[in-house]
């Protein structure tokens, strides 16, 4: 019997350490912070902790396998707090530097950051040699009161006239406030990336800094399970993004954009009324039945047919013919090319111009955005049609003509709706975390700030296409647009206009009809578009 429980109680040892085997490792992480530390690792106004490492540390957990909750420390136990096991892992934009290396296990780094001197507005201190005599503030066990100890800063150390220590920085700003302190060392990422927007103007950072480092997540010493496994996390965010394993193709079909796409007929419509006028634009002289312009292959006798159904109309000509014998059908395919072509371009001009100045008025503000918003005020404040006609006049009739006016008066509306775009993403924290860290403001500009306002940009392009393509054939209509010798939809309603009441009515009516359907199936396409990048209507 003995033998039996000691047989059956082996093989339960032998199956535990089997099950012990196939364990992948831990499924919580518990990250220890201070939870003053904006942008990085604070409270918001709902009292939840937020930042740019808590989102950091959130998305490598979950790569990683694992559960992650926050919890706040007192930053002057953080080591004990981490030998002791109440916590896994300090990820608070934590310095690495040589007396840190010998008690943590850090992690690859992950940021650059550096320590600055604040001062207030209207200090007198210029420069860190301006510090001599004055009492400068610093957060306990931190990065900026460790320097203060090194050689290179220990001969200014010893120049003021007291160093105090504080628990955190939110203590260290309000002693400034009070005029309690003369100065403090404060990490560039809180400096630049949250007080100095909390309070502009308040403040002021000297131009030299303490030292530059670099920032880490630290574990213990002896845990490798937590730290390579984040480690691989990291470096699969860096070489692969948000969704790591899914193909462009992939995403885009398990989007709830193209799952709402292909539940709506209008936006599939329009899809479809798009392709296919682009279609016949791009490729519809290949098969059109007639040069319109040609002249050699018009015929007077073929001049005012019908349409082929109307009596004594030609097959030849579908839709009919003009008073030269132009076939009505293929004067469509060649002049909606034209339209087409300044639709298109034309909007992407005034894109391009409108995203520029309102990306450069939003983000630097100042005298720049007062400039560029009056200038934008002075062409809101005529009509589009008055100020087109006005630059016609001035300059002549066409497409390179339409094109600069529609430029200038296309802008107008991306300058102000990207502007506006941009007063609010230039605010958020890792735009914050991107301009301490000391990325030029192009690349932030470029990387984080534009693709945030472009589903905005596309809504509105979508739009202004239709609207180009009407305003085109507005001006033409009224002799302003497109020269004969370059005919679009427009001159051909006003070609068709001139006999419309001689009862030659499809001259005008084809061309009237094709526009409508051209703006019919943008305006479609647009408004699905403008639903769905639209987080109101959710």
């Amino acid at each position: 019997m003995k033998k039996l429980v000691a047989l059956v109680m082996g093989l339960m040892m032998m199956l535990m350490m089997v099950a012990g085997c196939g364990n992948d490792g831990p499924k919580k992480m518990v990250i220890g912070l201070d939870d003053n530390f904006a942008p990085m690792g604070y409270r918001n106004e709902k009292n939840e902790i937020v930042g740019m490492d808590i989102d950091l540390a959130r998305e490598a957990c979950k790569r990683a396998g694992m559960e992650v909750e926050f919890k706040p420390i007192d930053w002057g136990a953080k080591e004990a707090e981490l030998k002791s096991k109440r916590i896994d892992a300090i990820w608070n934009c934590f310095t690495v530097n040589p007396e840190r290396e010998k008690v943590y296990g850090m992690s690859k780094p992950y940021i650059n950051n550096s320590q600055l001197v604040v001062v207030p507005k209207d200090s007198p201190i210029k420069t860190l040699e301006d510090l001599k005599g004055k009492i400068v503030a610093v957060q306990d066990d931190s990065t900026g009161s460790y320097l203060l100890e090194q050689p290179a800063h220990k001969e200014l150390a010893a120049s003021m006239k007291e160093v105090r220590k504080y628990p955190d920085f939110a203590a260290i700003y309000m002693e400034i406030d009070n005029k309690r302190v003369d100065a403090a060392i404060v990490d560039a990422v809180l400096a630049r990336g949250y007080y100095d927007k909390k309070k502009p103007g308040a403040y002021r950072i000297l131009e030299q800094n303490m030292g530059d480092e670099v920032v880490a997540i630290a574990f213990r010493k002896d845990d490798k399970d937590f730290k390579d496994r984040i480690d691989k996390a990291m470096d699969e965010m860096k070489k692969r993004g948000a969704t790591p394993n899914k193909s462009l193709f992939r995403r885009i079909a398990e989007s709830e954009f193209f799952h709402n796409y292909k539940r709506s007929p209008s936006a599939i419509v329009g899809t479809v009324i798009v392709v296919l006028v682009l279609f016949i634009a791009l490729f519809g002289p290949l098969f059109a039945p007639q040069n319109p312009y040609d002249v050699a292959s018009l015929s007077l006798t073929d001049s005012y047919k019908p349409p082929a159904w109307e009596a004594g109309g030609d097959a030849r000509f579908i839709f009919g013919t003009d008073s030269q014998g132009r076939d009505i059908f293929s004067s469509l395919i060649y002049g909606s090319r034209i339209s087409l072509f300044i639709g298109v371009v034309g909007t992407l001009l005034a894109c391009a111009v409108g995203i520029t100045l309102g990306l450069i008025s939003g983000y630097f503000g100042g005298r720049v955005d007062a400039v560029i918003m009056r200038l934008a005020d002075i062409l809101l404040s005529f009509p589009d049609i008055l100020v087109a006609l006005f630059i016609m006049t001035m300059f002549g009739r066409g497409v390179s003509k339409l094109l600069v006016v529609f430029t200038i008066i296309g802008c107008v509306t991306y300058i102000r709706t990207v502007r506006a775009e941009v007063l609010t993403v230039k605010q958020m924290e890792y735009v914050d975390a991107a301009r301490v860290i000391g990325i030029p403001n192009i690349l932030i500009i470029a990387k984080h700030v534009l693709p945030n306002v472009m589903t905005t940009v596309i809504v509105i392009s979508t739009m202004k296409g239709g609207g180009l393509i009407l305003a085109e054939a507005t001006l033409s209509f009224l002799g302003a647009g497109v020269p004969v010798t370059e005919p679009s939809l427009g001159m051909l309603v006003k070609n068709g206009f001139d006999v419309l009441f001689s009862g030659y009515w499809w001259i005008a009516v084809m061309p009237g009809l094709y526009i409508m359907l051209i703006v019919f199936g943008i305006n479609l396409l647009g408004d699905f578009l403008r639903d769905e990048f639209n987080p109101k209507l959710k």
